[in-house]
C-alpha cells in the first residue's frame, strides 16, 4: 500500500473555529445552514431505507446523497431526505451532459451546494469519522499532476483549502482528509486503478485514527493519522470554485457518511451499485 505527500501547504486550523480559508476564497464561502439538529441527525435506524427503496445499500450515518439521475437540469438534488438538503447546483449546462449514466463532465465546470454543508460536518465533528463515496468514470487515464489531482468530489474552499476530497493524479485515484497534526496526514494514492471509460466505486473512510481508501469494494490504502479536522466548505463534485483542476468524467452517485463504514458496509455499497 502506497502513500504520496500532499503537497499543498497547509496550516493547522482549530475546529471550534472553523475559521480556515484562503485569502482568495469568494464571498459564497462565508454562507453556512442553521445549527445543526442533533435529534433529526441521529433519528433514523441503522441501514434505515431511504424512500422504501434501500434495502442494501448503508445507510447508517448518511448525511447527503447526490446519484444524479436527473437526466436534465442545472440540478443534482440531495436524496438523502434530511434537513436541510444540500442539492448541487451545475455552474454550466453547456459543459456537461446528462444521460442514464449519471453528469458527464466535458469541460470545465463544476456542481456545487448552495451553502457549506454545516449539518453534517457538524454531525461528522463529533462522531470523529466519516466517509465520502463516488461512483464515477473517467473519461482519461492523462489528466492531474502529483502537484495537482484533478478534483472528484468533495468538501473544498478551493484549490488551496480543502478538507476532505477524492481526486485523480492520471491512472491513480488519490485521496486526501485533513487531519489536526502540522502538516496534514499526507494523500493516500490507489495507483493504477483508473481505465478510461470504465465505472469505478470509490470510498474514503476517516475511522478515529485511521484513514482508508477503498477501489471497488477492496482496501488500496490505509494509515494511521491524527483526529480529522471537519471544516465547513461546501460540497464541490468537478472542480473548485475558480476551476482550477477541473475533472473529465461521469459522475452516477455521490454520498458523505458520517459513519466509519467497516470493509463489510463498504463492500455492501459496492455490490448495491449505483442507484437507489
Amino acid at each position: 500500500m502506497s502513500m504520496r505527500v500532499w503537497s499543498y501547504t497547509l496550516s493547522l486550523v482549530a475546529l471550534s473555529a472553523c475559521s480556515f480559508s484562503s485569502s482568495s476564497a469568494t464571498t459564497d464561502a462565508k454562507v453556512v445552514d442553521g445549527r445543526v439538529n442533533d435529534a433529526a441527525v441521529d433519528a433514523r435506524l441503522p441501514d434505515a431505507m431511504i424512500d422504501g427503496n434501500m434495502p442494501a445499500r448503508v445507510t447508517a450515518g448518511l448525511q447527503a446523497i447526490w446519484p444524479f439521475d436527473e437526466a436534465s437540469g442545472d440540478l443534482a438534488r440531495d436524496r438523502a431526505g434530511l434537513v436541510p438538503a444540500y442539492d448541487l447546483k451545475l455552474l454550466s449546462t453547456a459543459n456537461a451532459t446528462w444521460s442514464s449514466d449519471g453528469l458527464t463532465f466535458v469541460k470545465a465546470t463544476y456542481a456545487k451546494s448552495a451553502v457549506m454543508l454545516g449539518r453534517p460536518v457538524t454531525a461528522c465533528a463529533l462522531a470523529g469519522v466519516g466517509a465520502l463515496e463516488a461512483w464515477i468514470t473517467p473519461a482519461n487515464d492523462t489528466q492531474g499532476t502529483p502537484q495537482r489531482p484533478v478534483i472528484i468530489a468533495g468538501l473544498i474552499g478551493n484549490i488551496s483549502s480543502r478538507g476532505f476530497e477524492i481526486s485523480q493524479d492520471r491512472k491513480a485515484i488519490v485521496a486526501h482528509a485533513r487531519t489536526a497534526s502540522v502538516p496534514t496526514a499526507p494523500a493516500l494514492y490507489a495507483d493504477n486503478v483508473v481505465v478510461p471509460g470504465q465505472r469505478i466505486h470509490v470510498m474514503l473512510v476517516q475511522e478515529a485514527m485511521t484513514q482508508k481508501l477503498y477501489i471497488n469494494g477492496a482496501l488500496k490504502a490505509q494509515q494511521n493519522t491524527s483526529a480529522m479536522a471537519w471544516e465547513s466548505y461546501a460540497m464541490y463534485v468537478g472542480a473548485d470554485i475558480g476551476l482550477n483542476a477541473p475533472w473529465l468524467g461521469t459522475a452516477r452517485l455521490v454520498s458523505l457518511y458520517c459513519s466509519a463504514l467497516t470493509p463489510a458496509q463498504v463492500k455492501a455499497n459496492f455490490d448495491y451499485g449505483p442507484k437507489l
